[in-house]
């Protein structure tokens, strides 16, 4: 079969081969809920693949089991309440009747309704015509919101390169302020010396002899002294 709606996936899949029969059953009755009217054939493909491609017993092998609160009742009060309490007594009780019972349903309930499996139908088999208002709102809407992701990714990397560009301007600045800071460092020695070698030079000995006899010498003067005994 060509599977044109049922989409195949690792989930799927992964239930197949544990033989996880509750959870494929789920999944069936999740796939009947969103096409109510069965207006594609996904739920025929979905079986197709779990029972005649992978030998999966899907249906309960008990039969049509009556359940606590379950009930029947005439077309005329079918009604959207009673339909979900049919899906939730199918999730229960997995039998092809009650599948069979719950299309019939299901078409009534929902024959004027809005439902995606209509939708999908209806992009499948006619994907360049008009489209209904209901379904032309809701692909704006969607399309809108696409859009929406989209400024709101692009702000956000413009603000990440904004506060990646602060970041690297500080500290290139700050790697300046330390090679200027360094570059005096090594220069204050140079000119201490200097200034302390013009002293030497201008200091006479007499005026050196005339210092040491002081009893505390000012600190600047010993500088002298020891750079002139030197």
């Amino acid at each position: 079969m060509d599977y044109r709606f049922f989409e195949l996936n690792e989930v799927i899949d992964d239930k197949i081969r544990s033989n996880d029969v509750d959870a494929l059953r789920g999944i069936l009755v999740g796939i009947i809920n969103r096409d109510p009217t069965f207006a594609t054939k996904r739920y025929d493909e979905a079986i197709d693949y779990i029972i005649h491609v992978n030998k999966i017993e899907i249906y309960d092998d008990r039969g049509i089991i009556k359940l606590a609160g379950e009930y029947e009742t005439d077309s005329d009060s079918w009604d959207k309440e009673y339909y979900r309490k049919q899906l939730a007594w199918l999730s229960q009780n997995y039998t092809e009747e009650r599948v069979k019972n719950i299309k019939r349903i299901g078409e009534k309930v929902y024959s004027k309704e809005y439902t995606q499996g209509k939708d999908e139908a209806e992009n499948f088999h006619h994907p360049v015509e008009w489209k209904s208002p209901t379904s032309q709102k809701r692909r704006s809407s969607a399309g809108g919101i696409v859009i929406l992701i989209a400024i709101i990714i692009i702000v956000t990397i413009m603000c990440i390169l904004i506060q990646m560009m602060g970041s690297q301007k500080k500290q290139d600045e700050g790697a300046a302020l330390n090679q200027i800071e360094e570059m005096t460092v090594v220069s204050e020695p140079k000119q201490f010396t200097s200034v302390v070698v013009l002293h030497q030079e201008a200091v006479p000995e007499q005026q050196v002899e005339t210092m040491s006899s002081i009893k505390e010498p000012n600190p600047i003067v010993m500088i002298l002294l020891k750079s002139a005994d030197g």
